[in-house]
């Protein structure tokens, strides 16, 4: 098993990484099975890009959007589940934006083309939330 890399991180946390998925497993079991109690091993999750579709229409909802953006978007082939939404919040200014979790290739397609939804066309952007 080789490692990497050996960081100690903020809060007494250590950051270890190695060539391949499968070491990182072994070690990780290793470290749960022997240490127990003492120690705490997990793997590192990547998270879901994140978009805010800006100024949606009030009948829109984190319910009903996904199946809103399939039916009225069949160009660009979404499957179920591609699309999570997360919530919708209102600025200042009373807009109410929608945040979405999607896949890396569904955010390419999203940001690429015009989205319609309701009866207006939109566009996705990129945003740290």
């Amino acid at each position: 098993m080789g490692i990497n890399t050996f960081k100690l991180l903020k809060k007494g946390s250590v950051l270890i990484e190695t060539n391949s998925k499968e070491e990182i497993e072994k070690l990780e079991n290793k470290i749960n099975t022997k240490y127990e109690g003492e120690l705490e091993a997990s793997i590192h999750k990547l998270r879901k890009p994140r978009l805010v579709i800006f100024n949606i229409p009030e009948d829109i909802s984190t319910q009903n959007s996904e199946d809103t953006l399939m039916a009225q978007n069949p160009d660009i082939s979404l499957n179920k589940g591609d699309i999570e939404a997360k919530f919708c919040y209102t600025t200042k200014k009373q807009n109410r934006n929608l945040v979405m979790e999607v896949g890396a290739q569904t955010r390419k397609l999203l940001i690429q083309k015009e989205i319609k939804l309701g009866w207006q066309i939109w566009y996705a952007k990129s945003r740290t939330i």
